[in-house]
């Protein structure tokens, strides 16, 4: 990314010196300039945007943690729900027994495997 953000900028400014009548030194030298700068800008926004990303999830985290089902899902489907843990986040989740969750129910991470959390049902 940031090859080709200075490759775009030093190539219109380039366009843009051959249009104006400029030197050739002239115009590789601003368009040299300002193409690093470009890119140690896309740079620096590329690293900011990849901490913002979060971690992936935890077994240790979520185990036993419990949630609400926000919507209705078929048997065997992925469906979502709600955890709080001090923040709160919606989850894939699918049912242990393979069964359908309902919107409301209040369930509790027994494993999770590829970013889906498998839950069971906890009693009302």
């Amino acid at each position: 990314m940031v090859i080709a953000a200075f490759l775009a900028i030093f190539g219109a400014v380039g366009l843009m010196g051959v249009l104006s009548g400029w030197n050739v030194i002239v115009t590789l030298a601003v368009g040299g300039v300002v193409g690093l700068l470009l890119g140690r800008l896309t740079g620096r926004l590329l690293s900011f945007v990849r901490a913002q990303q979060s971690e992936p999830i935890r077994a240790s985290d979520v185990i036993g943690l419990s949630g609400r089902v926000t919507i209705n899902t078929p048997a065997g489907k992925t469906g979502e729900a709600i955890f709080s843990d001090g923040t709160i986040a919606k989850h894939p989740i699918r049912a242990m027994d393979g069964g359908p969750l309902r919107q409301g129910e209040q369930v509790v991470v027994v494993e999770t495997d590829g970013g889906i959390l498998y839950v069971r049902r906890t009693e009302a």
